[in-house]
């Protein structure tokens, strides 16, 4: 399993970018609004997957990855939580208030 470390830093330390992924690690300013800085998580996460040379179609496929795999990842998501077992496992959630 890979991790990917995320870390939160200053305007001051990245500017003018909004993001940086490096060595397993996506850098993402803190003054960014919260829906921003969890867009551009997803696009650098997206340059750690992604072992393409060519700069542009990199850049493009990163932009398309932060508008629409959150939207796809989320319907995906409902779907697969419609199972049997994870429906049961909220039910008890839901009884035991957690």
């Amino acid at each position: 399993m890979k991790e990917y470390i995320i870390k939160i830093i200053s305007k001051g330390e990245l500017a003018p970018k909004f993001g940086l992924a490096k060595g397993g690690v996506v850098y993402v300013r803190e003054d960014l609004p919260k829906w921003v800085r969890i867009s551009v998580i997803v696009h650098e996460l997206y340059h750690l997957e992604d072992t393409r040379q060519n700069v542009l179609l990199r850049e493009i496929k990163a932009i398309l990855s932060q508008l629409f795999m959150p939207f796809f990842g989320g319907i995906w998501c409902i779907i697969l939580s419609l199972s049997k077992e994870r429906l049961l496992y909220y039910l008890k959630r839901i009884k035991e208030g957690k």
